[in-house]
């Protein structure tokens, strides 16, 4: 790629650099390699010790001769590109860029709209949300600097803070298995088919805390040995505010990312690739509507720092349309991109960081979250409009999740042709 004037951004070679340099440093015999197969070799007993011992020695030459050495040249390699300071660039600045990030736009968001376009459609709806919490914040008695300062402010309250103790992260997770145990009664006035597997709540493994995201879902097995899990990040335990949990936990538990995965392993009449592929706009517009879903099934009218918390999640996916849209289009600098996501946001210097690297060397994909969410809505609406009196929320959503992954394009194909057949109970399409 190199040799065609495809080079990464300055902060991706160097993160490539750091993890080589990681696994170059300890000795063949204590290398991440061979550690992981001693671990492996000592759960399975009935190998003679002898021949462990052999299958250690042949690992650590292995290593010795053949892994370190080809990581020795990747380094090499990519000390010489950093040697070029070729700087963090979108792909603007590449080769064809311009062509390469309409082809990202389309795959993530899943429609035809150019760079432009959305980044319009973000603009409007950082002004839409960012009024809906200055709202929610003068409730909470917040009225004064702007609406990132006052989040900012908010999330130093300790009030909304858990103790950086056991206790505290016991209690943390002790609030996400109640929410959705208050869901309980609530999900079935929603939706028709609720996921038979059930869910769990379980702290992110220490030694994973470092390079893990605030939280996230992982799937049920296939056979169903394994409910799915919600992993949450106990590491940085002042990222997890009172106010902004029960969001996360919708998004990444119930109803979001756990009914529409779950969901899609059951609907064993169809293809395995549509039970267990989740294009971005589909998977993460469908979480990010579950957020919005939840503030409208009323779980927050008691709770309007919840509700913030929900607003600020969602200002944070709209302003990921202006911040893609602008580094990779608009020839936005880390540095601009990097202020108005936090004078927009309110997040943390360092989390924002994180934030503009990601997007830096994933083109597009930031965008699909708000993209398939506003369709999500769009369509719901349109249904909702065209039936009247007939259209049923709960057929809406099992018609959305029982056709299993799709591209939103194909969404509104499926609900068309509900809309069309007059509402009622879905059937999947072919």
């Amino acid at each position: 790629q190199a040799a065609q004037g495809v080079v990464p951004p300055e902060v991706a070679l160097q993160g490539a650099a750091d993890q080589f340099r990681t696994l170059l440093e300890p000795a063949p015999k204590d290398s991440l390699w061979v550690q992981s197969l001693q671990r492996k070799l000592e759960k399975l007993p009935a190998i003679p010790a002898e021949r462990r011992a052999a299958l250690i020695a042949q690992a650590t030459r292995a290593v010795q001769q053949s892994v370190n050495p080809g990581y020795q040249r990747l380094l090499a390699d990519v000390q010489r590109l950093q040697a070029r300071r070729l700087g963090n660039r979108g792909v603007w600045a590449l080769p064809q860029g311009k062509a390469y990030y309409d082809a990202a736009l389309r795959w993530y968001t899943s429609t035809d709209l150019d760079a432009d376009a959305i980044h319009a459609v973000g603009l409007e709806e950082v002004a839409r949300v960012e009024k809906l919490m200055d709202a929610r914040l003068v409730q909470l008695g917040l009225r004064e600097g702007s609406v990132a300062a006052r989040v900012q402010q908010l999330r130093q309250d300790p009030r909304y803070l858990y103790a950086d103790t056991d206790a505290g992260r016991r209690e943390l997770l002790g609030d996400i298995e109640q929410r959705l145990r208050d869901l309980d009664p609530i999900l079935p006035t929603w939706f028709g088919h609720l996921p038979p597997q059930k869910l769990v709540v379980q702290p992110v493994p220490a030694h994973m805390q470092k390079t893990s995201p605030g939280g996230y879902y992982y799937p049920p097995a296939m056979d169903g040995s394994r409910p799915g899990t919600f992993f949450i990040n106990l590491g940085d335990i002042e990222s997890n505010t009172r106010w902004s949990i029960p969001t996360l936990t919708y998004h990444e538990g119930s109803p979001g990312h756990h009914f529409q995965i779950s969901i899609g392993q059951t609907l064993t009449d169809l293809p395995l690739l549509r039970r267990s592929l989740n294009p971005s706009a589909f998977s993460e517009g469908w979480a990010l509507y579950a957020e919005q879903l939840m503030a409208e099934a009323g779980v927050y009218k008691d709770d309007p720092a919840g509700d913030l918390g929900r607003l600020q999640a969602e200002m944070f996916r709209s302003v990921r349309l202006v911040v893609d849209t602008g580094l990779h289009r608009k020839r936005w600098t880390p540095e601009q991109a990097a202020t108005y996501m936090q004078e927009k946001t309110g997040m943390k210097p360092s989390d924002v960081g994180v934030e503009i690297n990601r997007y830096l060397v994933q083109p597009g994909q930031a965008s699909s979250y708000k993209m398939g969410q506003l369709q999500l809505l769009a369509l719901r609406e349109r249904a909702r409009r065209e039936l009247g009196t007939r259209f049923d929320i709960r057929a809406f959503h099992d018609l959305v999740l029982g056709n299993g992954a799709m591209p939103m394009t194909v969404v509104a194909q499926a609900v068309d042709g509900w809309i069309a057949a007059g509402g009622g109970d879905p059937r999947r399409t072919p």
